[in-house]
Order: structure tokens, then sequence, then C-alpha cells
């Protein structure tokens, strides 16, 4: 399909044969295009009439063979990843700027597209597809009714443009009307006839205050001494789950352990929800409530829990987002699970990472190396603030990570959360209000499995205006892939309240938290708040857990944070986490040495970092093992122990 251009010299007229497929067949340069592999012979002529001749064999290489693959039709939206097929070797190039094994997100609209394939000789062959893209499902629109006593409504408008619609909230509803709404965002997931989905957000806005609503209330207590009866040796308990039905509405009591319902008349059921085993139901009850009038409360519907003298601390640490050259703050978190008083007097430690310089903390405290130990002063909670300042030559993308640990209590019935470490890059321009999920202290790169059952959320937000924000609170709806039952309030950079609504739609309050803005306090106009929940017992390989947060700064409209988006995805590892064998690790933190103590001999030991890279592999010759940890980085490895036919793995904090 090329030509080649021939070039005769030293006679003064030529003669070239065969002349079919040339231009011209008696001058010196003709165009010879042949089909197949050609010898031309040219006859060259002097002015004195003598001849000579001579030969050139033109070699025509096959065109290679190309194929685009088939005619697509894709939703918006949707990754198009083009991918020319053909002979070996080939090298191909696409039209519309496009790379081949690339993903791209074309516009909607019908495309012819063009690739290329070049062999090693240059030789090229083509061949086109036909891309149509479909439009998104437009957004119809909504008619929606403010929240009153939790009765906000949304009736998505119906018409021709929603033929073919199929609907589905995030709270599980398929209808295209959802009512009983408490005020905040609702997200619906919309697919038309095409196939193609949309997910588009509609707030129900509230009453300035629901005066009139009916009202159930109520305090969670430990109970101490275990007689069921509220006494001056029972403490508040605060974090527990309120459960009213019918309606599934939910709350979680304060620090003081109190909570609220702010409902419509009608018969109600009140229990609390137990998410850890290690609390008792010695004197958990229930309450038939009855509100006839809108001005009616119900009080005292008090919770008392048991505690069987079980003790777990935790510990938390996370940093602000990290800007070289400006200062930002690791807030470190202490709590006590269940017993109150334990964590008075309780040592606690967090790493100083490499690249950062710690500023004035006023705490009292000592620093060792690279680490700094404290005693806690609190029976319940301790959360503090710690300056940081990160040097304006610190390269975008390094990997900074910040550990924290208390020291165990007696007879604790959970030390696999006395340490903990989070993993954050350094950034240039940000977002500075947006969300973030991390599994096991390492931020979420959108693929988990299913056996990585308890999943962190960080939101973060920052007043950049031009006066303090008097009054924030953030909305955050959890979806089905979630088990909201299950939910755990970590710690927030300020004081915070709590609460369910309806929709499965989080709140967390932060009433007159007078935030400085930014232009005038940078530091200290940053806040955040710091959850944990597990996956739904459901999920499937192949669901995807999306989570959006709506941050509200007074009485302006809400600040939408990014997308979470992690998928489910087959496990690699093949590490079985609920393995009946019995694993001991000890000293947990280490430092140099690791014992791993089971009922039985492994055959194989790996160390893994948390990227999944095996650092260490061993054969145990009993079920007793020491592995030399020496020259590690501090931070979280996995081990993970290998039997016939099945695997058990624990984490490990090196310190």
């Amino acid at each position: 399909g090329q030509v080649a251009p021939l070039n005769a010299t030293g006679a003064n007229t030529y003669s070239w044969t065969p002349a079919a497929t040339l231009s011209a067949a008696n001058i010196d340069n003709p165009i010879a295009s042949p089909a197949i592999t050609t010898t031309y012979t040219v006859t060259g002529t002097s002015t004195l009439g003598c001849t000579n001749t001579d030969q050139i064999t033109v070699n025509v290489l096959p065109t290679p063979t190309v194929s685009a693959g088939p005619d697509l039709m894709i939703c918006e939206g949707t990754a198009f990843v083009p991918t020319g097929s053909g002979n070996p070797g080939l090298t191909y190039y696409w039209d519309n700027g496009l790379m081949n094994g690339q993903p791209s997100y074309p516009p909607p609209g019908t495309m012819v597209l063009t690739v290329s394939g070049y062999d090693a000789q240059g030789c090229m062959g083509t061949d086109q597809m036909i891309l149509t893209v479909l439009n998104q499902p437009a957004d119809p629109g909504a008619v929606i009714d403010s929240a009153y006593c939790n009765n906000g409504m949304i009736t998505i408008i119906q018409g021709p443009q929603t033929t073919g619609y199929t609907f589905n909230w995030m709270n599980g509803s398929t209808s295209g009307f959802i009512d009983n709404l408490a005020a905040g965002p609702y997200v619906c997931y919309m697919t038309d006839a095409n196939g193609c989905t949309a997910q588009y957000t509609y707030v129900v806005p509230s009453t300035v205050l629901p005066l009139n609503c009916a009202q159930i209330t109520g305090t969670a207590y430990f109970a101490n001494d275990q007689n069921c009866t509220i006494g001056t040796g029972d403490d508040d308990a605060p974090n527990r789950m309120i459960l009213v039905t019918p309606g599934n509405y939910l709350a979680v009591t304060d620090q003081n352990g109190f909570y609220s319902f702010n409902l419509p008349v009608g018969n109600y059921t009140v229990t609390e929800i137990f998410n850890n085993p290690a609390i008792g139901y010695y004197c958990n009850q229930s309450y038939s409530v009855s509100l006839v009038n809108l001005t009616d409360v119900s009080s005292n519907n008090n919770f008392l829990d048991t505690i069987n003298g079980t003790v777990d601390l935790q510990a938390g640490i996370y940093n602000s987002t990290i800007v070289p050259g400006f200062p930002f703050t690791a807030q470190v978190a202490f709590y006590s699970q269940n017993t109150v008083g334990t964590l008075m007097n309780a040592q606690a430690w967090f790493t100083l990472p490499p690249g950062v310089t710690m500023q004035t903390w006023s705490y009292p405290h000592t620093v060792s190396n690279d680490t700094v130990y404290f005693n806690l002063n609190t029976v319940q909670s301790f959360n503090s603030a710690v300056p940081f300042l990160a040097p304006a030559n610190l390269a975008l993308g390094t990997l900074i990570t910040f550990c924290a640990g208390i020291t165990p209590a007696p007879s604790e019935v959970d030390q696999n959360n006395n340490n903990v470490c989070y993993t954050s890059d350094v950034v240039g321009s940000y977002d500075p209000n947006d969300k973030t999920m991390f599994l096991n202290g390492v931020r979420s790169d959108s693929t988990i499995y299913l056996t990585d059952q308890v999943l962190d959320y960080v939101i973060r937000f920052q007043n950049t205006g031009s006066a303090p924000a008097q009054n924030i609170y953030i909305l955050d709806t959890i979806q089905s892939t979630l088990e909201l039952s299950s939910l755990q309030f970590v710690s927030a950079s300020h004081n915070c309240n709590v609460s369910i609504l309806e929709g499965n739609v989080l709140k967390f309050n932060f009433p007159l938290i007078m935030l400085p803005d930014s232009t005038n306090n940078e530091p200290q106009s940053h806040g955040y708040v710091h959850y944990r929940i597990r996956q739904s017992n459901q999920n499937v390989i192949g669901n995807v857990i999306n989570n959006t947060a709506y941050i509200y700064f007074d009485f302006n409209a809400p600040v939408v944070t990014n997308t979470t988006y992690d998928m489910i995805v087959v496990d690699d590892l093949g590490i079985d986490e609920k393995s009946s064998i019995t694993v001991k690790l000890y000293p947990n933190p280490a430092t140099s040495i690791l014992n791993i103590q089971s009922d039985i001999a492994f055959e194989r030991i790996e160390l893994r970092d948390m990227n999944g890279r095996i650092i260490d592999c061993s054969q145990p010759e009993s079920n007793h093992s020491i592995l030399d940890l020496s020259g590690l980085m501090k931070g979280v490895y996995l081990i993970t122990l290998h039997t016939e036919g099945s695997s058990v793995v624990k984490r490990i904090v090196i310190q």
C-alpha cells in the first residue's frame, strides 16, 4: 500500500521493466507501487549509444492484521478502555488522543474510533469501531417537604423523562416516594431503561426547632455494683446506641449518657443495642412508650449496663492534612471502652515520624529517641492535639506514619486495639473538607476484602470564612453495605454529640464550637470526626461501599465532601482471621523480638507489611517460634501462619 521511489544514475536515458506498476517507464526516478515483491530491471543508454543494465528488488511486506474490537455502547461516566488486537508484536495508536489499554471517559455521543497497528518494519494496519456513549439519567427533580417531627418527604417528579426509571435509595427503599424522614441528605441511584445509572442527592430541610414534637428521653449508666439500681457508684455510659421501634429510630448517648428522640405521636418500644459482648445484660430492659400529644415528654427511660469487671483500653491517633511549609496537628485519643476509672495514670506513647517536627506541647511528657511518653489523667477518655510543622522542602507524596499505644491494664479482654498506626501522604493544594476511609491505619486504595470487617472513617473540615463558625454539624448517610448497629464513635477534634436520624443518617453536632477562621488562626481552624463501623454480613464480592458527608457551617449551604469508593474484591492472601486455632503473640507491641506460640505447629510463617509485601518467611520447627524484628521500621505488620488447608493472620505493632 506504500510507494517506493526508484533512482538510477550513470546513463543518459533509462528504460524500466516491468513497467505496469511504475509511474513511468523511461525516466531515471520512477515511483514503484507493486502489490507483491517485484524485481525491476533498468537499462541505461549513453550519448554514444552504449547500454548497460542493473536490477533492484522492492520487497512488499504484508499489511498487519488489526482489530479495534466490536462496536460498543456504554453509559456516560463508564470507563472506556481501547484495546487494539492483531498480529503479535504490534504497537497501537488510537485517534482522539486515546491510549491503548488506558481508560478514558468520553462524552456522550456517537464517534468513529480508528486504531493503527505498526509492526517492527513500520508497516501499518488499521481498523475502526463505533463507540456510542449514552447520557446519564437526567435529574427529574423532586418535591421535598421539610422535616417536622421526623416526617419529611421526598417525591420524585414522574413524567415522560422517567419512563423505565428504577430507584434505589441508600436507605434501601426502591420507590419514587419516601417519607418519615429526618432533616438531612438522601441519596438516590436512578437507573434508566438503557441500564445507565446516576446518583442524585436531595436534602430535606428542617423546621427552625422541632419544639412541638413529642419526646422520649433517658440516660444509660454503668451499673458498677450490678444491683440494677441507679446509685452513687454508677457512672454515665457514653456512646451507647438506643433503638426506638417502629421506625427504627436510632440515637447515641452523649458523654453524660443522655439520649433523646423527637417523634410524631404514636406507640413505641425503646431498647438498647449491645455491640460489645464484654458488656453484660443483667439490667437491660425495654420500655413501652405511648406519645398521645405533640407536647408529651416521656423521660427516665434509663438503661443500666453491667460490665462484668472487664477492661478494654483503646488507642487512636490521627493527623490533619500535611502540607509542606505549614503547621498541622496529630490528635492522640485514648479511652476505656467498658470500665470507668482504668484510664487514670495509664501509660501512653506516640511516635515522632521522620521528616516532620513536633512543636511545643503543653501536656507533661518525656521524649526518648523518636517516641513521646506520658501518663493519662482522666478516668474515661483522653484527647489532645499535638502541634507539628512540615518543612517547606518536604516532598509531595511522602508517607508519614504516626503510631500510638497504651499499656494494657490487668485482665484486659482485648489488647489488639491498644496500639494503632495511621499513614497519610504529604499533599500540595487540597480541599480542606474531605472524607477518608482507613483500613488498618492505611488510607484505602479503593479495594477491600470481605475479611476487612472494621472500617475507619475520618471527616475533616476547616473554617475558611472570615469569622468564627459558631455551630457546625455533619450529616453522613450510611448505606446498607455497612452495619449501622456496629457504629463506634472514636474521637473528634472538639466536643461532639452523635445522633442517628431516620434514613440511616448520622449527625455529628458541634454546638458552640466557635471554630476560628483560617485567615486569623489557620492552625486552629481545622476539625475532624472519626468513627468506626463494620461491613454488613450480607456483603459479597463486587459490592461497592460509597460514602459522602455534608458539612454545615452555621446557616450556610452544606459543603459536600468527596465520595469514598471501596469495592470488595477477592482476598489474594487467602487468610482466615476467624480460625479456631489458638495463637499467642508476645510482646505486642514488640521492639526487637516476637514470640509466636500456638497449639499446633505451623508449616510456614510469613511477615508482611501493610502493603502485602513479604518481608520474612520461615519454617518453624515447633509450635514456639521467635522472630527477629531488629532493623524493621515502626508500624503495623501482618503475621500469616500457614498450616495444611488453612491459615491465620494476626496484626502486630513494632515500636
